[in-house]
């Protein structure tokens, strides 16, 4: 099980109502990539919208996958900033670059624990500056405003994997088969009449040795069933896969999507249900090892 970041009373004002306590936001962290392979340090930050005071900074030197921080809760400073939204941001680097990045602008939702996932995806590896008020999710630029109300309350199960209760990758993507992408994103699922069962895969070029699950019922970062048989890559993969280029002649998404898979060996892999730990990667959530 990976660490977990207890720095909520950092956030906390003596002048919030037993009420207000009861609200809170807690952010579940993930990262596809290796530690400290691809990705030696992270920060992470939080701010308020309505001040613009950080209220929050840290830096993370993992030294292993069990070593990545897991969740983060933020509690509201005062009755004023449960008004207000806070801006959540992380950073992935290597040395002193930064390879993944990903920010949410989320409220607090009075009397509720919401959960707000912050992934640090393969699509956006190396990605453009989206600018302010905007993020990669998906390999595309996106707002980076969260519903909080539409977000499901927190529960340890969708964030710590246990057996039988997570995402087993070495398992579930095993035997991938490899599917054709069409022009429109488009893909056939061998074999599979189960609307609740297959997992898609892709292999990065950014780490090649694996292939990385993505989320069903997921238009924006994962793939979704269009029809029997059918299935359909998010715009930002297909356009990786595709290798294609903007008007300015740059690549539209800078990792490269080199192969699609689907395997039928477990029931699709939801946002909600997280990875197991692999004894295998020494990670959870970074694919299986397919060389």
């Amino acid at each position: 099980m990976r660490r977990v970041l207890a720095i909520a009373a950092a956030l906390v004002a003596a002048s919030c109502s037993s009420v207000d306590k009861k609200t809170q936001i807690t952010v579940a962290l993930s990262s596809e990539t290796e530690i400290p392979k691809e990705l030696d340090s992270f920060a992470l930050r939080v701010t308020s919208t309505r001040s613009g005071e950080l209220r929050f900074s840290q830096d993370y030197y993992p030294t292993s996958g069990r070593d990545f921080p897991t969740t983060l809760a933020v509690i509201p400073f005062d009755e004023d900033s449960l008004a207000s939204p806070i801006r959540i941001e992380l950073e992935g680097r290597k040395g002193s670059t930064v390879f993944l990045r990903r920010q949410s602008v989320v409220s607090y939702v009075r009397e509720r624990n919401i959960l707000l996932a912050l992934p640090l995806r393969m699509a956006c590896f190396q990605f453009r500056d989206c600018g302010p008020n905007a993020t990669c999710a998906g390999g595309q630029c996106v707002p980076d405003t969260a519903d909080g109300p539409k977000l499901a309350d927190y529960d340890p199960k969708y964030v710590f994997g246990s057996a039988g209760a997570c995402f087993d990758e070495e398992t579930c993507l095993a035997g991938p088969v490899e599917v054709t992408v069409a022009d429109d994103c488009t893909f056939p699922i061998p074999g599979a009449a189960d609307a609740a069962q297959g997992n898609v895969a892709i292999r990065w070029a950014a780490a090649p040795e694996r292939i990385l699950a993505l989320d069903a019922g997921d238009p924006q970062e994962g793939w979704t069933r269009v029809a029997a048989g059918v299935g359909k890559l998010s715009q930002g993969a297909c356009d990786s896969h595709f290798q294609r280029r903007g008007g300015d002649g740059a690549l539209l998404v800078s990792d490269w999507a080199k192969s699609v898979y689907f395997t039928a060996a477990c029931a699709s892999k939801s946002a909600l249900l997280p990875y197991c730990f692999s004894t295998k990667t020494q990670h959870s959530g970074v694919g299986a090892v397919i060389p």
